[in-house]
C-alpha cells in the first residue's frame, strides 16, 4: 500500500507544481487536501489559467 501512497503524491507535487508554477511552504496540508479532492471528485479538471482569473475577479468584485 505504502508504494501506492508515495506514487500518488508525487503526482499530485507535480500536477501541483505544473498547474500553480510553485510549492505552497506547508506541502503536506495542500497535498491532503488534493488528495482528498481527487478521491472526493475523480473526473475534475484543473482550471485554466483564463478561468482562475475570472473567477479571481468574480469573487474580488465584491469586496471593492
Amino acid at each position: 500500500m505504502k508504494p501506492k501512497v508515495s506514487k500518488l503524491l508525487k503526482h499530485l507535487r507535480a500536477e501541483f507544481e505544473s498547474i500553480y508554477g510553485r510549492r505552497f511552504t506547508n506541502q503536506s496540508t495542500s497535498l491532503d487536501l488534493m488528495r482528498l479532492a481527487k478521491e472526493a471528485l475523480p473526473n475534475a479538471t484543473p482550471l485554466t489559467p483564463e478561468k482562475r482569473v475570472s473567477s479571481n475577479e468574480f469573487v474580488w468584485s465584491h469586496f471593492k
